[in-house]
């Protein structure tokens, strides 16, 4: 069976240098803990979330546990997200603002 994605977005778009973008992530239940993709965004990000209990993890192995009501502030960290519920899916909202010399929609992965 092929890998389930963690979260599905609202938006496929990431803003360009200057602008910004809004939107949502549901992640699905996570009934065998499985971790979400590293990957990075040129962009600042502002990480509200209002349904369910959701791990940060950084490149370099540092975690927080981000609950229902906690905001995150990141720019631009190589990173993944992991939904804590494995009954229960999570919802977060997103407000992005793209970093100087941001290309609209541009994502690297990485990090394994």
């Amino acid at each position: 069976m092929p890998p389930r994605p963690q979260a599905r977005h609202s938006s496929s778009s990431l803003p360009q240098a200057g602008g910004s973008a809004a939107g949502y992530l549901n992640f699905a239940p996570n009934p065998e803990q499985e971790e979400g993709t590293m990957h990075r965004t040129q962009t600042l990000d502002y990480i509200v979330v209002i349904d369910g209990v959701v791990e940060l993890e950084l490149e370099a192995g540092e975690r927080r546990v981000v609950r229902k009501g906690d905001v995150a502030v990141q720019r631009g960290p190589m990173h993944r997200w992991k939904n804590l519920g494995r009954t229960e899916g999570a919802r977060v909202v997103v407000v992005a603002f793209g970093a100087e010399g941001a290309v609209e929609g541009k994502m690297e992965f990485g990090g394994e």
